[in-house]
Parts: structure tokens; sequence; C-alpha cells
């Protein structure tokens, strides 16, 4: 190979690396907006999943402080039907 052959196949050959290094430039910007993306939702229904555990705890209280008053106004009988 020739002085002017080996350098123009260099050339091709940096110009497809730039080629290939902006490519995955792009790429790996997409996959970190999608994983952004991804991050969010999951930070939302963690707060979700927050929200429901404290009205779960409440609504499980609540019944409880029903049933005492209910047993203590009944005798200790339970709702009819049951």
């Amino acid at each position: 190979m020739t002085d002017a052959t080996q350098a123009l196949t260099l050339e091709q050959r940096l110009d497809r690396l730039e080629q290939l290094h902006a490519s995955s430039a792009a790429d790996t910007a997409e996959i970190r907006s999608i994983l952004e993306a991804a991050r969010g939702f999951f930070r939302v229904t963690g707060w979700i999943g927050r929200l429901v555990t404290v009205v779960g705890k409440l609504a499980a209280a609540g019944m409880a402080i029903w049933a005492v008053i209910y047993a203590l106004t009944h005798g200790g009988r339970p709702p009819a039907g049951h």
C-alpha cells in the first residue's frame, strides 16, 4: 500500500469513526431521556403509594373506632346479618 492509499484509508476510517460517535451520542441522549422519564414516573408512583398507605391506615383506624363504638352501644353484638 502506498502512503497516499494508506492516508486515504485512514481518512475514511476516521470519518467512519466520527459518524459512529455521532450516532452513538444521539442514541445515548435518547436512552438518557427515556430513563429520566421513567425516574419521574417511579417518583410519582412512590408518592401515590405513600398516599394509599396513609389512607389505608386512616381507614383501618376509623373502622376500629367504629367497631368499638358499635360494640359499646349494642351490648357487644355484631351488626345484623353477621
